[in-house]
């Protein structure tokens, strides 16, 4: 019985490298970038009851910490010094809406959108993607499914890749 147990024992323990050799792996891009912007966007989005609701910067982190692991929608990290910029942008934004208030706009913080129709300081925060120095997070157009017209979804790549929602929140 006793000898058996080791023989199990060991077989397990033997196994235990092939497995992790052939298990699990991943083809995430940008693991730690994501988390850095994430990590800027749960900051800023504590400024933004009205978009965001209310918000515990450490717990958004800690949520996204882990959405992470499933990396950026984007074939090639775009580096350390774009998504730098990037977090720079979104840490520029939060300080605007906490000393102006939630009614700040993109010019108010002498920011810039790539979509005209987003004036709101805490709109940019919602959808980094839509900050210049953020643009790369803009999924390849067949990762989104195409495009989806003005009353159609994007798509679930879309989704799943901007959080766009809110830090924290789920997406509808």
């Amino acid at each position: 019985m006793r000898v058996a147990r080791v023989l199990t024992i060991l077989s397990i323990v033997a196994a235990l490298p092939l497995g992790s050799a052939f298990g699990c792996g991943t083809s995430a891009v940008g693991i730690d970038d994501c988390r850095r912007i994430e990590t800027a966007r749960c900051n800023a989005a504590v400024y933004c009851p009205d978009v965001f609701g209310s918000i515990d910067a450490k717990a958004c982190s800690r949520f996204y910490r882990d959405q992470c692991l499933h990396g950026l929608l984007i074939s090639d990290s775009p580096g350390r010094p774009a998504v730098t910029r990037c977090v720079d942008a979104i840490d520029k934004l939060g300080r605007c809406v906490r000393d102006n208030g939630t009614s700040a706009s993109v010019g108010d913080c002498g920011a810039s959108t790539l979509d005209q129709n987003v004036q709101g300081v805490c709109d940019l925060v919602a959808k980094p993607e839509l900050i210049p120095d953020c643009a790369f997070l803009q999924p390849p157009e067949d990762a989104a499914g195409g495009s989806a017209g003005a009353a159609g979804e994007a798509g679930e790549a879309s989704r799943r890749r901007t959080r766009s929602a809110a830090p924290g929140r789920r997406s509808r």
